[in-house]
């Protein structure tokens, strides 16, 4: 899987994209640009809403992207997409049986659920 690097508050981060790119066409070096900084975007979305809900601001998800807040909002359009768009991902990207067995329903309290998804993701985002 491609991996990206880029310089965060004095050191390097690294990490794999979330797009895998395929082998037998090369993307152009703007579309691979435009991958990482949205693999950048995403992740870091996912770890401020675990950390602080939907008061997350675009300024604190850019921040910690290392990118600027229009960068988000060209990537995004809007705040309330960016977070549709993250708990959308944060929804799909975990295993719905094993850590969902602790939670309320999201059909019985959804914000209930919402408040365990992002205790959820800010413990997984402690660990990395």
């Amino acid at each position: 899987m491609p991996e990206a690097r880029w310089w965060v508050d004095g050191a390097w981060r690294q990490e794999a994209l979330d797009t895998e790119i395929a082998p037998t066409s090369a993307p152009s070096l703007m579309e691979e640009r435009h991958l990482i900084t949205e693999s950048r975007i995403r992740r870091a979305a996912i770890e401020v809403v675990a950390r602080r809900g939907f008061k997350a601001t675009i300024g604190e998800v850019a921040e910690v992207a290392g990118v600027s807040p229009r960068t988000i909002i060209r990537h995004c359009v809007s705040h309330d997409r960016l977070i549709v768009d993250t708990v959308k991902a944060m929804f799909d990207s975990w295993d719905r049986g094993s850590v969902e067995a602790g939670l309320p329903r999201p059909d019985d309290d959804l914000d209930g659920w919402l408040e365990g998804v992002t205790r959820v993701f800010a413990g997984w985002s402690t660990r990395t």
